[in-house]
C-alpha cells in the first residue's frame, strides 16, 4: 500500500510520543475514537459524530502529539462533520482532512500503531510510579505497581496494595482458615474487659473472634446504624453532632448505594468521631459462605475503607445477625471482632417511629444496650436516630461508640491504621 507521506509523518510523531501517554487512558481513547469513526455519506453517523463532538476533542488531550481520526464538527450548530485528526503542539491547532484521507489514516494507524498498543500498555505501566498513598496492586489492578521514592508498595489484602512510607512496617497478614483441614473451631468467647466508670482512651482491647452483644461500661449505650452509607446518612451525622453524641456506623460496600459514591459521607462520620465498622461488602449472609467467600466479602470492603480513610476496622456486624462457629472462626483469622445487638428498634420490620420510641421508653435505668437501627431508612435517619440521642441524654446515659462502651482503647480498639487515604481514581467504583 502506498502511504501518504503526511500520514507517515504524523504517525511517526505519535509513535515518538507514546511514552508520554497514560497507557490505561490510551487504550480507552483508541476504542472510543475508532468506534465512532464516520463513513462518508452516512447521515446517521454524522448525527453520532455531532453528539460526540466534545467527547472526541477530549480524546485528543491525552498525549502531547496524539494522532487519532475522529468526528469533529466544524461548529456545534452545523449538521455535518468531517473526519480528521487533532495535533497538539506548543501552539495547538486543528487540522481537518477529507474522508478519503481519513480512510488512509485509519488503515495506516491500525496496521502500524495498533499492533504496538499492547506492548505500549505494559511498558507504560511498568515505568509509571504511583504517588504517595495511592493504590499499587490488587486483584484486577492495571495501574502502576511501583511507588515514588520513599514509598513501598505494600499488600493490604487481595484487593488492595498501597504505597506507604518505606519506613513503615508492612501490616501482618493472616490467611483465612480452610474448611477442610482445620480442627473444630472453639466456641465464641465473651467480653472479659473489666468495666470502668467512664469510657476512656485506655482499657483492654477485646480479642479477635469475640462475639459481643451488650455494653460493659456502666451508664453507656452504643447507638448503631446499619446498611449505609446512603442518602440520609449525612443529615443523621449532623443531628448526632449537634446533640453531642457518638454512634457506630456498620457500613456496606454496595447495598443501598455504592460506598465510593458516598466517600465524603464516610469521611464526615469518621472525622466527627463516630466509629466506622464493617457490615460486609454486599450484605451477604456469611453463614452460607465458604471461608474464601467470607474473606471476599470482608476484604473488598476493607479495600474501600483503606482507600477512603486509610484504616481497617476491627469490628464487624454480620448481616441479619447470622452467625455460626465456622464463620466466627474465619473472622477471627481475619482479625475481626464481632458484634450483634441486645435491643432491636424494629425499624427494619415496619415499626413506626412512635412504636420504636415506645420500646426505648420501656427500658430500665441502665440498660447498657447496643440498639439496632438502619440509617438507610429515611424515618430512622431523620426522626428516630436524633430522638434516641435526646432520649439517652435525658435518661442520664452516655451515647458513645461501640469500643468506648466496651472500655477499649481508642482508637486502637477500633481500627488498624494502614496508612493515609489514597487519592480518588478510576478504581473508586462498585
Amino acid at each position: 500500500m502506498n502511504t501518504n507521506p503526511e500520514i507517515a509523518f504524523h504517525a511517526t510523531l505519535f509513535k515518538q510520543q507514546q511514552m508520554n501517554c497514560s497507557a490505561v487512558l490510551l487504550t480507552a481513547v483508541w476504542r472510543r475514537c475508532t468506534e465512532h469513526r464516520p463513513r462518508h455519506g452516512s447521515a446517521s453517523v454524522m448525527t453520532t459524530c455531532k453528539t460526540l463532538r466534545r467527547r472526541s476533542v477530549r480524546c485528543f488531550s491525552i498525549c502531547s502529539y496524539p494522532l487519532f481520526a475522529a468526528c469533529i464538527g466544524t461548529s456545534p450548530d452545523e449538521g455535518r462533520c468531517t473526519c480528521g485528526y487533532y495535533l497538539r503542539s506548543q501552539g495547538a491547532h486543528e487540522v481537518r482532512v477529507s474522508p478519503i484521507f481519513c480512510r488512509h489514516l485509519f488503515t495506516f494507524v491500525e496496521m502500524k500503531v495498533l499492533n504496538s498498543l499492547v506492548a505500549l500498555v505494559f511498558c507504560a505501566i511498568a515505568n509509571a510510579q504511583q504517588s504517595a498513598w495511592g493504590q499499587c496492586g490488587g486483584n484486577g489492578w492495571t495501574g502502576p505497581t511501583t511507588c515514588v521514592s520513599g514509598y513501598v508498595c505494600t499488600v493490604q489484602n487481595a484487593w488492595y496494595s498501597q504505597c506507604i512510607p518505606g519506613s513503615a512496617p508492612p501490616p501482618a497478614t493472616t490467611a483465612p482458615p480452610t474448611t477442610t483441614s482445620q480442627p473444630p473451631p472453639p466456641p465464641p468467647t465473651t467480653t472479659t474487659a473489666a468495666p470502668t466508670s467512664t469510657p476512656t482512651s485506655g482499657g483492654i482491647e477485646i480479642p479477635y473472634g469475640t462475639l459481643v452483644t451488650q455494653c460493659t461500661v456502666p451508664g453507656t449505650i452504643a447507638i448503631t446504624f446499619d446498611d449505609g452509607p446512603y442518602t440520609w446518612t449525612s443529615s443523621l451525622i449532623d443531628s448526632l453532632n449537634a446533640a453531642g453524641v457518638k454512634a457506630t456506623f456498620f457500613m456496606c460496600g454496595r447495598f443501598y448505594g455504592c460506598i465510593y459514591d458516598y466517600a465524603d459521607v464516610v469521611k464526615k462520620a469518621y472525622n466527627s468521631g463516630h466509629q466506622i465498622a464493617s457490615h460486609t461488602w454486599s450484605h451477604a449472609d456469611l453463614t452460607g459462605q465458604s471461608a474464601s467467600g467470607v474473606q471476599n466479602e470482608v476484604s473488598r470492603l476493607e479495600t474501600a475503607f483503606q482507600k477512603i480513610l486509610g484504616i481497617k476496622p476491627k469490628w464487624l456486624r454480620p448481616p441479619y445477625g447470622s452467625q455460626n462457629a465456622n464463620m466466627l472462626n474465619t473472622l477471627r483469622g481475619l482479625n475481626y471482632k464481632i458484634v450483634t445487638w441486645n435491643f432491636d428498634s424494629q425499624d427494619w420490620n415496619g415499626a413506626s417511629v412512635a412504636q420504636s420510641q415506645a420500646r426505648f421508653n420501656a427500658l430500665g435505668a441502665d440498660p447498657r444496650i447496643i440498639p439496632l437501627e438502619h440509617d438507610a431508612l429515611q424515618s430512622t435517619a431523620q426522626q428516630l436516630g436524633p430522638w434516641i440521642a435526646t432520649w439517652a441524654k435525658n435518661k442520664g446515659l452516655q451515647a458513645v461508640t461501640l469500643s468506648e462502651c466496651l472500655g477499649e482503647p481508642i482508637p486502637g480498639g477500633q481500627y488498624e491504621l494502614v496508612g493515609g487515604a489514597g487519592p480518588k481514581d478510576s478504581t473508586w467504583v462498585c
